[in-house]
């Protein structure tokens, strides 16, 4: 049996598998290509955050002395002295503490369901806890700025039992959480300082102040008209980029 040699079919062979190999070869340098370039984009592309790029990150602070006139047991009858002050993060957003104390305030006629008719009594004590504040277009002469309190609240009764003597006697303190929501506005005095007038309302309801036999679980509920002055750096300072 005589085999008969083909040039042309293995020439054609040859050409097929050279262009087999070619294909498989611009296939891979495509596709790497490709998938750098999809890689360089997704490098340049940023992460989207809430405060922006880093370098764009302004940092400040504030402290404010406030003033609050009070409802206790449901009467304009209390004033607070306190603070409340934070870090500032682009203007807007902080981040900080706050307290307030009771001051010895005129005597308040508790309702009778708590304690006797003509028993009057004052209230002592004091909160305070974690700030959340958002500042609204801080760089208007005037804006408004919204925060909220949450924390913890400590009072008691002070009764007035020998006012010939002057005598008093403390019933026991009672704990409770307190959340404060406040609206206010400001008002730009100059670059590091402001003034603030709101509203706010004190929520505490879980108190356990016994008097003549019943418990007063809501004495330091009520809304307060706030006056503040605060004293800061409002418009921050830049962070660096650490140097590559």
């Amino acid at each position: 049996m005589k085999i008969y040699y083909n040039p042309i079919k293995n020439i054609l062979a040859m050409v097929k598998k050279n262009l087999a190999k070619k294909t498989i070869i611009r296939f891979v340098l495509i596709s790497t290509l490709l998938f750098s370039n999809l890689c360089l984009c997704a490098q340049r592309e940023e992460m989207q955050t809430l405060f922006g790029r880093r370098e764009d990150v302004r940092i400040g602070g504030y402290g404010t002395f406030e003033i609050k006139a009070s409802q206790l047991d449901g009467g304009i009858n209390g004033l607070l002295l306190g603070w409340r002050g934070g870090v500032i993060l682009n203007h807007k957003y902080v981040l900080g503490l706050a307290g307030y104390g009771l001051l010895p305030t005129r005597k308040i006629t508790p309702p009778s369901d708590i304690a006797e008719i003509g028993r009057d009594y004052h209230l002592t004590g004091g909160y305070g806890g974690i700030l959340l504040e958002y500042i609204n277009s801080p760089r208007k002469l005037l804006h408004f700025a919204a925060n909220t309190l949450i924390g913890i609240a400590g009072i008691t009764y002070t009764d007035l039992i020998n006012k010939d003597y002057d005598t008093h006697k403390s019933y026991p303190k009672s704990i409770s959480f307190v959340v404060e929501p406040c609206v206010e506005m400001e008002l730009n005095v100059s670059t590091v300082f402001r003034m603030s007038l709101g509203v706010s309302y004190r929520y505490s309801p879980n108190f356990k102040l016994r008097y003549n036999k019943q418990d007063n679980k809501n004495a330091l509920n009520g809304l307060s008209i706030n006056l503040g002055f605060k004293f800061g750096e409002f418009l921050g300072y830049k962070i660096k980029p650490k140097e590559k």
